[in-house]
């Protein structure tokens, strides 16, 4: 049978099912005690992360914005260039 619990985070009721009892239970791991919206919330701040930034393409020098971080002598490549330059040779 499920458990409803309280998140201690926003105080919303979320229920715990059966399944996800018995894999903790396996696992040694205990219940949560956040909802699933605010487990999700903590795993996100947990990523890295490095921002949008506007850069050239390497290739043709259109303006794009990447969220790859900068790294010298990594050249970045727009979608229409990426295409042409690496899926083409891929077939």
């Amino acid at each position: 049978m499920s458990e409803t619990k309280i998140c201690i985070k926003c105080s919303r009721q979320f229920e715990i099912s059966d399944l996800e009892k018995d894999i903790r239970k396996k696992a040694n791991a205990p219940l949560p005690d956040k909802c699933h919206f605010c487990r999700l919330k903590t795993r996100y701040n947990k990523l890295p992360m490095y921002g949008f930034r506007k850069v050239k393409c390497h290739y043709c020098g259109a303006e794009i914005v990447t969220s790859v971080p900068d790294t010298e002598g990594r050249p970045i490549a727009c979608n229409k260039c990426y295409r042409e330059k690496f899926l083409t040779e891929i077939n």
